[in-house]
Formats: structure tokens, C-alpha cells, sequence
């Protein structure tokens, strides 16, 4: 594979791997320093803000739709020198070295500094079938599936700020939503639960465990028709139907690529990219910006300043090397 790449022959000052509001803002800030910026992400410009429906807590912005920010960035970045490529990093070798090598499908690109900003994903419930069945009632997005759902029931699983946005954008289409939490209180802000409380079209479920997804035959094709739980609080079994869930569990580090030999002195136990106050790494110019690095607060407004303070240690490095 490595002798079928084509090399990119240009040395870029910074390469940014992700390009959500860390990764972008990292490559804005980059650029006006004056510094040559490749970004790399596979989806192009936005991660996780193309599956926002409504975003509040933005300074600046009352309220404003995901994707209608990530166009913003996207245009902003469009007025500076940035080069972005729609491919997905695969490993980085070379990392101890002065100029390391970025590795995709296509190309190997080599930068003199790298900013890590590849997010996060949502986790998995890890139950039989779960991949099997995934599109086929089985989603980890309201906002990208939720409108083929209309009139129909669902169950939403989780109790985050996102499970409980996701029943509430849910609501607007569906007949009716039963979100599932594992335990007897949310996690997710005030906010958030009271607008899901008060919804009639959404009823809330608690100490419920998630066991298996049930199936029917439709078709000749196995198809999702609702899930067991089972009640912490006495082990009785609960069968609730659906025709489709939406599994907002957590999230796990897009840090597969670093999941190797030569990097995965980078991460720490649960695969979050380790880093210091200023966002280094242990290995010098090696920095990471937003949710894949181990953070207390997943915002898009953390993730954003993340990538700003990245790309000025990143510029602050070079200069050190001069």
C-alpha cells in the first residue's frame, strides 16, 4: 500500500488532521500566522457540527443550525491559503522526526508540525446484531436519520445532553419517542431534561439496561422491531417496541490510526490523545485540539478554542526551531 501513495511533495508547517471546529480553527489561526496549513478529514469541513440540529450555547449566536456554522468556517477558511483534503488519516510514521509523514489511502503528506483534531464517535452498545441491523432501525443520529422515522415510534438510549436533544429533535416527526437511561437520574443539563419532560410526545425511562434488539422477518430480511432491557432495580425483563432506535451511549477517540507501535505512546488508556495545559504531546510539535484528546467539557465552543490555542503552540514550536 505504502509504494502505491503518491507523496506530496511540499513540507507544510502544520498538518491538520480533522476538521471540526477544532481542526478548523486550528487551521485559521494557523494560516493568519503565516504558516503553510494542510487539513485532512474524509467528510470534509464541519465533524460533528454537521449532526447538531439547533445550537444555543455559541457565543455569539442565540441560535444557529450545525451545519449552517460549519458553512461559516468553511467560508472563512476559503479566504486564507489552506489546503483541504477530503481523505482520512491512516497512520503517522516518522514522529520523533523533524518532518513527519502523514499517511492516507491516497497520498503521504509531510509536515513539520501535526495538530490532532479527529473527534470523537458514538460508542456502540456492543449488543448481537447491533452492526447487522445498523440502518435498518438502528441509528447513531438523530439528526441525519430522524426525518425517515416520521409517524413512526422510536427509542431513544442515553442520558446525555445529546440523547435528550436527540428526543426532542425526534419529537418534531415521529408519533412517539421513549428515551431509555441506564440510571435513575440524567446527566444531561437542566435544560435539556425539562424540555424532554415536558414534551408529550416523549416518555422517559429509567434504570433500564440494555440486553438485546428484537427482530422480525420482513421481506426475508431481518429488520428491528424494538429492544429488552432489563430493570436494575429488580432483574425483571422489559420488552419495548419500536421501529427504530437511536443509540446516544457516549462516545469513544477517533485515535485508530494511532493505535500502533510507533504512536501509541500518544494515548492514554482509553485512547484519548494525552496532552499537557498547552495542548502538547509527549512528543515535540505532535499537538491535539478538542473531544479526541481527554477533556471534562465536550463543547463546540471547547473544541473551537482548543484548536486556537493548538495552532499558536504549534507556530510558537517552529519558531523555537529557527
Amino acid at each position: 500500500m505504502t509504494g502505491e501513495r503518491l507523496i506530496d511533495t511540499t513540507i507544510y508547517d502544520v498538518i491538520v488532521a480533522g476538521l471540526g471546529p477544532a481542526g478548523l480553527t486550528a487551521c485559521l489561526y494557523a494560516a493568519r500566522d503565516g504558516l503553510k496549513v494542510l487539513g485532512l478529514d474524509p467528510a470534509g469541513c464541519g465533524g460533528k457540527l454537521l449532526t447538531i440540529d439547533n445550537l444555543e450555547n455559541y457565543p455569539g449566536e442565540t441560535l444557529i443550525k450545525g451545519p449552517e456554522l460549519a458553512a461559516k468556517l468553511e467560508k472563512q477558511i476559503q479566504t486564507l491559503p489552506v489546503k483541504i483534503a477530503y481523505e482520512q488519516v491512516q497512520e503517522v510514521t516518522d514522529i520523533d522526526a523533524a518532518v513527519k509523514s502523514v499517511q492516507t489511502r491516497r497520498h503521504t503528506y509531510r509536515g513539520r508540525s501535526l495538530i490532532l483534531a479527529t473527534g470523537c464517535r458514538e460508542r456502540t452498545l456492543g449488543l448481537e446484531a447491533e452492526n447487522e441491523l445498523r440502518g435498518r432501525g438502528v441509528s447513531y443520529c438523530a439528526v441525519c436519520d430522524g426525518r425517515f422515522y416520521k409517524d413512526k415510534d422510536v427509542l431513544v438510549i442515553g442520558g446525555g445532553n445529546s440523547a435528550f436533544a436527540a428526543s426532542t429533535y425526534l419529537s418534531r416527526y415521529v408519533k412517539s419517542v421513549k428515551q431509555v437511561l441506564r440510571r435513575d437520574v440524567a446527566r444531561a443539563n437542566k435544560i435539556e431534561v425539562e424540555r424532554v419532560l415536558q414534551n408529550p410526545k416523549v416518555q422517559v425511562f429509567y434504570n433500564l439496561l440494555p440486553q438485546a434488539f428484537l427482530q422480525e422477518k420482513i421481506d426475508g430480511e431481518e429488520q428491528f422491531c424494538g429492544m429488552r432491557f432489563c430493570r436494575r432495580t429488580d432483574g425483571q425483563t422489559v420488552d419495548l417496541q419500536a421501529d427504530g432506535v437511536f443509540i446516544m451511549a457516549g462516545e469513544e477517540p477517533n485515535s485508530g490510526f494511532l493505535q500502533n507501535e510507533a504512536t501509541s505512546l500518544l494515548l492514554d488508556r482509553h485512547n484519548c490523545v494525552q496532552t499537557d495545559r498547552d495542548l502538547k504531546t509527549v512528543v515535540p510539535g505532535v499537538f491535539a485540539a478538542g473531544d479526541l484528546r481527554d477533556t471534562n467539557l465536550r463543547q463546540v465552543v471547547t473544541a473551537a478554542a482548543d484548536g486556537a490555542l493548538a495552532a499558536y503552540k504549534a507556530q510558537e514550536y517552529l519558531s523555537s526551531l529557527n
